[in-house]
């Protein structure tokens, strides 16, 4: 949904293009994949009932994994060139991040600090950058402040998830900012984002990148984000995370349309 959304906003027109499709397919195989090392890696004392789901449906996620890395390598050998090279960075951030390749078993995930940045980082890149080069656009200011916004707002939005998950990262000795900060200072961080997310916004809008429509969606989507994180704390059921939360992944472009 959000390279849909940098294709539209950077591009002028709805495009699905075969990026696109590589990009959900690839994000569906490594959510499978990392869900199904989780479940390894998670100790018996914090099997929540979300563990059991993910359990329960073990050989779906296997499934959903096989069929959409199939269709992924397909695609990425029918990409050019240049799309291949500047897919390998963000691609070895993502599989790392899923996949034990580092000494002792662990992921990038498991390293103290760096989880939120590396989602922040790689989701930028896939979903803004590499549209961009795919539509020859790689030396565009645009594109770089919505790279920056794009960043900005998943970071945003991965903040509720470390905050949910301070009890199984302690657990796993893996120290995140909501640890080290405390949850109220950890929101705070959150709505600070959000203000630059909103700064760059703003900078693509006043170099007629985004029109006051497209100005209003995206501040509108940061609000809402906003407000939801304010209700975020370690109690809150898990539907709240994986179904309102990650929704708003899929707001901004249906706001833009609307708008």
């Amino acid at each position: 949904m959000l390279c849909l959304q940098t294709y539209y906003l950077l591009g002028g027109h709805l495009l699905i293009s075969s990026f696109s499709i590589f990009a959900g397919l690839a994000t569906l195989l490594l959510y499978s994949v990392h869900r199904l090392i989780g479940l390894q890696k998670i100790k018996v004392s914090s099997q929540q009932s979300r563990f059991q789901h993910i359990r329960d449906y073990r050989t779906l996620l296997l499934s959903l994994a096989i069929i959409s890395g199939a269709i992924c390598i397909v695609l990425f050998f029918n990409m050019n060139t240049r799309l291949q090279i500047a897919l390998l960075l963000p691609a070895l951030i993502s599989v790392g991040y899923a996949v034990p390749l580092l000494p002792g078993g662990k992921r990038l995930r498991d390293l103290n600090h760096i989880k939120i940045f590396l989602i922040s980082i790689s989701w930028a890149l896939i979903t803004v950058m590499l549209p961009a080069i795919d539509m020859h656009l790689l030396k565009n200011i645009p594109m770089l402040l919505m790279t920056a916004e794009r960043c900005c707002y998943i970071f945003a939005l991965t903040i509720p998830f470390d905050i949910r998950d301070v009890a199984i990262d302690t657990e796993n000795k893996v120290q995140t900012l909501p640890q080290k900060l405390g949850i109220k200072k950890a929101k705070i961080l959150a709505y600070g984002a959000l203000v630059f997310m909103l700064l760059f916004t703003w900078s693509n809008y006043r170099i007629d990148t985004y029109n006051i429509q497209h100005l209003l969606a995206i501040s509108l989507s940061a609000l809402v984000c906003a407000v939801l994180i304010s209700f975020v704390n370690k109690e809150k059921s898990d539907y709240y995370y994986t179904g309102v939360i990650d929704g708003m992944l899929m707001l901004q472009f249906p706001l833009l349309l609307l708008f």
